[in-house]
């Protein structure tokens, strides 16, 4: 089956942190950088499909497994196909967030037979149960949201 992401990935947890950070951000970036951010607007939600999950606590990356739970499969995800504005990533690394960890409210993860009109195809389901993300750097395996929650305060907790 074939996994796509409809929706702006990141998009809210951007958008919170521009909020709350308006003055520090209007100092670094460009004021068109910002404006871009917020012209955005929010997909429909997709409706008919076989798994429709929003992506939420745990990021894309959290949805993704609890969708191959649920589904008893593995993944093929392609990182380099995830659209993901530079504004997002930009504003995010500077809260220490990746966009694919962060709740993404308006961002649909649709897992179905067939293409999804309007998404970004990002993957395959497998049969094998291997849950793995393809970067340009090699391959990642997924791993549970509890222990993906236990790797981001590691992260952080280093730098």
């Amino acid at each position: 089956m074939i996994v796509s992401l409809v929706g702006p990935l990141g998009l809210s947890s951007a958008l919170e942190y521009m909020m709350e950070n308006k003055g520090a951000l209007e100092e670094r970036f460009a004021p068109f950088f910002l404006k871009q951010l917020k012209a955005i607007e929010m997909a429909d939600r997709p409706y008919g499909n076989f798994l429709v999950k929003e992506i939420r606590k745990g990021g894309l990356y959290g949805a993704l497994w609890e969708a191959a739970s649920e589904l008893g499969c593995g993944l093929e995800i392609d990182e380099l196909k995830i659209p993901v504005r530079q504004e997002v990533i930009e504003i995010l690394e500077l809260a220490d967030e990746s966009p694919y960890e962060v709740p993404s409210v308006g961002c649909f993860l649709v897992i179905s037979r067939e293409e999804v009109r309007n998404a970004a195809v990002i993957g395959r389901t497998s049969e094998e149960k291997a849950r793995v993300i393809n970067t340009e750097d090699g391959v990642r395996y997924l791993t549970p949201p509890q222990r993906q929650e236990k790797d981001i305060k590691d992260r952080k907790s280093y730098c």
